[in-house]
């Protein structure tokens, strides 16, 4: 069984890419009794590794001779830099205003404000939307640029929430719950290549109860430029792993760089309760 971090714990873990650095992460308790983690980086000899047990292997000590999962030459492959995709310019998924489907959905099913998770906020049109509407947002994004213009955008919004600069799954293992979880465009993405790692994510950052949204690049969409592309079934089989299907229905993604835009699925989903089921098609 996976546990929760207690407030007041802290780990020690040293840098796969540079073994001369350590992250120190201290877990701290919120006055609403939710939990949040401050990660900070620094030399590795410094005095605090003394605060790791002897005979401890940090949990991100790869053993010699073996290369780490994300540096494969496969992985290398698959990722991109995505902060390079900013400073190039305006990516081809920001539109630079909410998604009119996530606007839809929220407004619709309806989602009330609650503690909230977006993976992959990018600029952060989606999560200031939601923080106007009084929901407690945490968005997480591993580009600094990107990040850079959400905490712009929520400034000249005067919208109030809270932008993480981190890899996404190093930051979910130790995030919390939340009741609603969405992505715009992370999960068709990285299914290509860790969707069981993402699905261990998104157990970790949701609870029996919580809503996962994502919407996703649809197969069938030929023009050139989109993104990649997912059918209603293999959303069924991933992410039906985990969660109930709310509803599933086509639309069209905005894009800086095509008019019409380009064919998506838009999935609501839902974790199980016990003895509870609002599955429907």
């Amino acid at each position: 069984m996976l546990n929760r971090p207690n407030p007041g714990s802290k780990w020690l873990e040293k840098n796969v890419r540079n073994p001369q650095t350590i992250r120190l992460t201290v877990c701290v308790s919120l006055p609403d009794g939710r939990l949040c983690t401050d990660v900070r980086e620094g030399d590795a000899s410094v005095s605090e590794m003394s605060d790791m047990p002897e005979n401890e292997t940090p949990e991100n000590e790869m053993p010699e001779n073996e290369t780490p999962e994300d540096e494969m030459p496969e992985k290398k492959m698959a990722m991109l830099d995505w902060d390079a995709m900013y400073r190039a310019g305006t990516p081809p998924w920001d539109a630079g205003c909410p998604s009119r489907e996530f606007m839809s959905v929220i407004e619709s099913v309806p989602i009330r404000p609650c503690t909230t998770l977006e993976l992959g906020c990018g600029s952060g049109a989606n999560a200031v939307y939601l923080a106007r509407r009084r929901f407690e947002v945490t968005a997480v994004d591993g580009s600094p640029l990107a990040l850079e213009r959400a905490r712009l955008r929520a400034e000249q919004s005067n919208a109030l929430l809270r932008f993480v600069l981190a890899d996404v799954f190093d930051f979910g293992r130790h995030a919390g719950r939340f009741e609603f979880v969405y992505d715009v465009g992370f999960y068709h993405f990285v299914r290509q290549n860790e969707l069981g790692r993402f699905l261990d994510l998104l157990w970790w950052v949701t609870q029996p109860g919580s809503y996962y949204l994502t919407l996703a690049g649809s197969t069938g969409e030929t023009n050139e430029g989109g993104p990649p592309q997912v059918s209603e079934e293999e959303i069924r089989d991933e992410l039906g792993r985990l969660f109930e299907v709310v509803q599933i229905r086509p639309f069209r993604f905005e894009s800086p760089r095509r008019a019409d835009g380009y064919l998506g699925w838009s999935c609501l989903m839902r974790r199980p309760t016990i003895g509870n089921s609002t599955a429907s098609a």
